[in-house]
Formats: C-alpha cells, structure tokens, sequence
C-alpha cells in the first residue's frame, strides 16, 4: 500500500456521498494527478474547496469521517486520526467572508 492508494480511497469515499460529492470540490496536486494525468508533482494530501458558506460543518465532518470509516474498512484498513479543519484562517483583503483565504 501507498500514499496515492490511500488518497484515492479517501476521494472515492467521500464523493460517494451525494451530499459531499455536491458539497466538496477537489483541487491541486492531487486533482491535476487523477484527472489530467500531471505526474510532476508530488501530492500527499487531498484539498477541497466550496463554493458557499459552511453553515453546518460539524455534520458535514461527522458525515466525511463515516465515509471514510466505512470505504476503508473493505480493504481491512481503519481510521484512527480524523482531523478536519479550515484552511487558510485568514480571509485575504477583497475577498467575501465565506471564503477564507
């Protein structure tokens, strides 16, 4: 097992959730690996962004990890470390309040 297998299962695992899969939009290093095939950049992380406000992110966390709990459990794997934050804490000058950074 490698870091790219266990990011693609976490991808899979959450956009197999119509709620996440609405909600989530994948971005960077991982995303131009999956989907345009750029190879030259190594990513060991999965980033999403939004496109509104997060108004209930302690369900929309709680629902992410039982996602993952679940995908990872068919290949005899478990989640041991959940940790969801939001990136960045500062809002940049001009940009809205729901955007963060």
């Amino acid at each position: 097992m490698n870091i790219e297998f266990v990011i693609t299962e976490a991808i899979i695992a959450i956009y197999q959730s119509r709620r996440l899969a609405e909600l989530l939009i994948l971005k960077g290093g991982t995303a131009l690996r999956m989907f345009d095939g750029q190879n030259t950049r190594l990513s060991i992380d999965a980033d999403f962004s939004i496109e509104r406000a997060l108004t209930e992110s302690d369900a929309v966390f709680k629902e992410m990890e039982q996602c993952l709990a679940s995908r990872f459990s068919t290949h005899n794997l478990h989640l041991i470390d959940f940790t969801a934050r939001k990136k960045p804490k500062n809002r940049r000058p001009g940009f809205p309040k729901w955007w963060g950074g």
